[in-house]
């Protein structure tokens, strides 16, 4: 699991070093990617903004079969929320967390959980101890971790 620095919306030639590095990472790795948005914009990035983003992570790294989760921050703060009705009209079903109130989270967990097992055993081929690892279950005492 690799948690990359917010992104912002520019171009490739004004990112900073790390975000750079996110960039690169998210060419190469293959696994599950969690979008997150704040819709008070408190991230300093209109809904807009967040939006475009989103749609251009998804054409350039979204791969066949990856999982892609998206994630509705700051769900304590609803009354705070600003376009709303456009966040909705791109995304379906997102998980809704609220660190302030801990709601939400063990359903990320869960659903991270549940596409990340399924993506590596339907579509990375992977089993045995990657897959408890996966599912966070301790490995065997004296078992091979690497049978991927």
């Amino acid at each position: 699991m690799m948690d990359t620095p917010g992104l912002l919306k520019r171009q490739l030639s004004e990112r900073n070093d790390i975000e750079k590095l996110a960039i690169a990472s998210l060419q190469h790795l293959q696994s599950v990617i969690v979008y997150v948005v704040d819709l008070t914009e408190d991230c300093g990035m209109s809904v807009e903004d967040q939006l475009e983003l989103r749609r251009d992570m998804r054409e350039q790294f979204l791969k066949p079969a990856q999982p892609w989760i998206d994630v509705l921050s700051k769900n304590d703060l609803k009354a705070s929320y600003k376009k709303a009705d456009l966040y909705f009209k791109d995304v379906r079903n997102p998980t809704l967390v609220s660190v302030l109130e801990e709601t939400g989270l063990k359903s990320l967990k869960a659903t991270f959980t549940d596409e990340l097992v399924r993506f590596l055993t339907e579509d990375v081929g992977a089993s045995g101890e990657a897959v408890k690892a996966a599912e966070g279950k301790p490995p065997l005492a004296g078992s091979e971790a690497n049978d991927i």
